[in-house]
């Protein structure tokens, strides 16, 4: 009996020290596929580093997905500005949109090297709305195909409110801060009259930025401006009838702007430029993308986060 109960014993312990070694070698695993994966991605692969051409061509930079705040961005695009061989750029834009802050700062940037003597040209791919539009602004002529959605000009902040649900399960938030307005608006408070009156004005404040660019580099006057950004989105074709784009047409016909208006040589290779920072910390391939658990952050903690988003 002794025996038996040893032996149960004996194999109890193996099978916890095996269990023990087995989600060691899978935590090692996935480990070691994260790390593989972070320096190896195909969307770069083929990008080149301004400054590392030794021959004239035309940069193509790509905006994709949600515009933040980028520092490794913007030293690459003040780079370009300086480089000799970089004789042109073309902007392809398929965002939804971003933050007010990235956007604004994407927008000058692309100004800054179009001001240098660098002719920017915009193509617009399936999408390129709210604070994709204004990137695009940024152009010296802007394209976009029959059935890109564009425009959505306006600014957006949405914010949850937990109150009532909370009070029906039996739970209580206690805030203490300094003043009426911190934080607002926040989940764990109904928003007061003054505090929404105060979120308002700063939307409006953003708003009027985005209707003077519009205004500014569509040569439109204010009020039509205005007209147009209501908000609603619109198709290529709706776009370059109100003013928004000046033609229909991807990357050839804007090679071929190019070509005939800037005097750019047609036949210089196109180069895709990296923005993305080569190497990433294991903290960051473990964890995520900072910048986007940082716009999470913001979320969660500031209580406001203005977006130029659908």
């Amino acid at each position: 009996m002794t025996e038996q109960a040893d032996i149960l014993l004996d194999r109890k312990q193996l099978k916890q020290r095996l269990r023990k070694w087995q989600v060691i070698a899978l935590l090692l695993t996935i480990i070691a596929c994260l790390l593989v994966g972070s320096q190896f991605n195909p969307g770069e692969k083929d990008k080149v580093k301004v400054g590392e051409t030794s021959h004239d061509y035309i940069a193509r930079i790509k905006v994709d997905g949600m515009i933040l705040d980028d520092t490794y961005r913007d030293k690459v695009l003040k780079k370009l500005i300086d480089d000799k061989h970089a004789k042109a750029v073309i902007l392809s834009i398929d965002s939804p949109g971003g933050t007010t802050a990235g956007s604004e700062e994407l927008y000058e940037e692309f100004r800054d090297i179009s001001k240098s003597g660098k002719p920017v040209v915009v193509v617009m791919r399936t999408l390129a709305a709210s604070g994709g539009y204004m990137t695009a602004l940024a152009g010296d002529r802007i394209y976009a195909r029959k059935g890109t959605i564009t425009g959505s000009i306006g600014v957006l902040m949405q914010s949850a409110e937990f109150t009532q649900l909370a009070e029906k399960v039996g739970v209580r938030f206690d805030t203490i801060k300094s003043s009426e307005l911190k934080a607002s608006p926040s989940p764990f408070e109904v928003m007061t009259p003054k505090a929404k009156a105060a979120i308002q004005s700063l939307i409006d404040d953003f708003y009027a930025y985005f209707v003077d660019v519009v205004a500014e580099r569509r040569h439109l006057t204010h009020d039509r401006a205005k007209e147009l950004a209501d908000g609603r989105v619109y198709s290529g074709n709706q776009a370059a009838q109100n003013g928004l784009i000046d033609e229909i047409g991807g990357e050839k016909e804007a090679i071929q702007w190019l070509n005939k208006v800037k005097k750019v040589d047609s036949k210089l290779e196109v180069e895709d430029i990296s923005t993305t920072e080569p190497e990433k910390s294991l903290k960051d391939v473990l964890l995520g993308d900072t910048k986007e658990k940082s716009m999470i952050d913001q979320i969660t903690t500031s209580g406001l986060l203005a977006i130029y988003h659908p």
